[in-house]
């Protein structure tokens, strides 16, 4: 009985971690898969229009983020593209939201998770979402706050609010999820973020949207992220 009490004990233990790395395996072959997809749509766009190295007419930021994923789905096979969650059969694919990468804070310290349902989605026959959400510009400078890895604003001894001047060179941010409302609705996971550049896509480099964690992904590497629950306040 001591013997069985010390199996069962075990297995408790090493269960739930052999299912997660299963699960995380599953989750990185999709997000190479994915990925692959996009990059080919990119490529595809350009071959047929002629421009080879040049995307700046796909991610044309005179249209809207409506037009430019519908144009975006063309290059796909077997999809469904979805312009808001009011048309046929679209509502499931808007009903859930995104965990980042690791543990986001508001001012309250409550950990935040991100909402892409007010944008146009592109479902792929795998089960891949895709959302297209367009810039103004494809060039900028901009001033950001400064925050620390929880989101927390950064200030001065003085009480000043600091900031830091940026380079913005996308024209659009392309969200893709690669097992749609399916768990774990997370960036780094099965979520991640592209940006739609002049020449074709690129990583975002934000952690919290994924990039990090795909870069490893893409060479080979595991996935890297911090599960946390969404809604409720993290204890510093």
């Amino acid at each position: 009985m001591i013997t069985l009490g010390i199996i069962g004990v075990v297995a408790a233990i090493t269960l739930p971690s052999l299912v997660s790395k299963y699960k995380d395996k599953e989750l990185t072959t999709r997000a190479k898969k994915a990925y692959s997809s996009i990059n080919q749509a990119v490529q595809l766009y350009q071959s047929k229009n002629g421009t080879p190295g040049d995307a700046t007419g796909l991610w044309d930021v005179s249209k809207t983020s409506a037009e430019v994923a519908q144009e975006f789905s063309k290059y796909f096979n077997g999809v469904r593209y979805c312009k808001n969650k009011h048309q046929k059969a679209c509502a499931h694919f808007y009903d859930y939201k995104i965990k980042y990468n690791s543990i986001w804070v508001d001012e309250n310290d409550t950990m935040l998770e991100s909402n892409l349902n007010s944008y146009p989605k592109i479902i792929l026959n795998d089960g891949t979402i895709i959302v297209v959400a367009q810039r103004s510009t494809c060039y900028e400078k901009v001033m950001q706050q400064k925050q620390d890895e929880y989101g927390h604003i950064i200030k001065d001894e003085d009480g000043n609010i600091l900031y830091f001047e940026t380079i913005i060179d996308y024209c659009s941010y392309v969200y893709f999820d690669t097992n749609g409302p399916q768990l774990p609705n997370q960036f780094g996971r099965d979520a991640f973020l592209l940006d739609g550049t002049t020449s074709g896509i690129v990583i975002h480099p934000w952690a919290k949207t994924g990039g990090t964690s795909l870069k490893s992904i893409l060479s080979g590497g595991e996935m890297s992220y911090t599960d946390y629950k969404a809604g409720e306040k993290f204890d510093f």
